[in-house]
């Protein structure tokens, strides 16, 4: 071979070498050609979370009834007899949302009756009885009491029954499914076209309302509108239930936003007015407990409730 051939070949070696060499000290950019792949995959991510559909609030049965219901992201259980099962809690703003009641300011005229001297304890009986007397039944008091409500002196379920002596010091009470049964059957009996609905569970704006409509409402909250605490728990089957003390029922026939008052038919104090937000504090604090009279012909809607009956975790209990 000749000597500038050998020489060629030479340099065509040492030019390979030097190339293999380059190329493993300076590796093409990996980074560059895997960008575009990320993206794609973020777009495609982005592209699954927009065709998820939104988690539903309220969970129906086959039925139409509520299930459950999410509420600022927690679900509650519902329970066909008092509403929201009352283990769970749930917070709900004191100060009324003015700008959700329809009305400036309403009052209904109607006569207030005390539930002293007959019934020192009887306000539930009284409360119900002055809803009565406004749509001119003609039955007195004791007679409603005695009658149409189921007196159990010696039970404890005063959710569908008065429990106690109405007529002593040391009567307990009842709460809003035993004050509808009670005038229902007087309704029946009478054969009227009035009907009680169970309002337990409605926002205190929505009684407003129905206040600016020339309803009057029948209310739970306490006694001069005094701090509630828990009283007595009785355990009764599968249920354990406690006493509210300092538990009152009354009628509230009027409001003022302007004036931030509330206009009320109590049986101790007679026709008062109380502090407004005061007295959605008391409603929130009794479980949210309200009774409408109207037209048995206009129904109502359920799932129009916020919540219903349950207990205040912020309440203190009895010593």
């Amino acid at each position: 071979m000749r000597v500038w051939q050998r020489l060629f070949t030479i340099l065509f070696l040492c030019f390979i070498l030097l190339f293999c060499s380059g190329a493993a000290f300076y590796p093409k950019e990996i980074k560059r050609d895997s960008e575009p792949a990320a993206e794609t995959e973020t777009k495609a991510e982005e592209e699954k979370d927009k065709d998820k559909k939104p988690e539903p609030d309220v969970i129906y049965d086959s039925f139409g009834e509520i299930i459950k219901k999410k509420i600022n992201g927690i679900w509650y259980i519902w329970d066909d007899d008092f509403g929201y099962r009352e283990e769970v809690q749930l917070a709900q703003e004191r100060k009324v949302d003015k700008d959700s009641v329809k009305e400036e300011k309403a009052q209904i005229k109607m006569e207030c009756v005390y539930q002293e001297p007959e019934m020192p304890t009887g306000c539930e009986i009284t409360a119900s009885y002055m809803i009565l007397k406004y749509y001119h039944f003609p039955i007195s008091k004791v007679r409603f009491g005695n009658k149409y409500f189921e007196i159990k002196e010696k039970k404890t379920d005063y959710r569908y029954s008065f429990v106690g002596d109405p007529y002593s010091e040391y009567g307990l009470g009842c709460y809003a499914p035993a004050v509808v049964l009670a005038l229902n059957r007087y309704f029946n009996v009478c054969e009227s076209d009035l009907l009680a609905f169970n309002y337990t569970g409605y926002s205190f704006e929505t009684l407003l309302n129905a206040v600016g409509n020339g309803y009057p409402v029948i209310f739970w909250g306490t006694q001069y509108m005094k701090e509630p605490f828990y009283g007595s728990t009785f355990k009764l089957g599968d249920d354990t239930i406690t006493w509210i003390s300092q538990e009152h029922c009354m009628v509230l026939i009027g409001y003022d936003l302007g004036k931030n008052t509330a206009f009320v038919n109590d049986p101790l104090a007679g026709p008062v007015e109380y502090d407004l937000d005061l007295v959605k504090k008391r409603y929130l604090q009794l479980g949210s407990q309200a009774i409408i009279v109207r037209n048995r012909s206009e129904c109502y809607d359920r799932r129009n409730k916020t919540f219903a009956f349950r207990y205040d975790p912020n309440m203190p209990k009895a010593e």
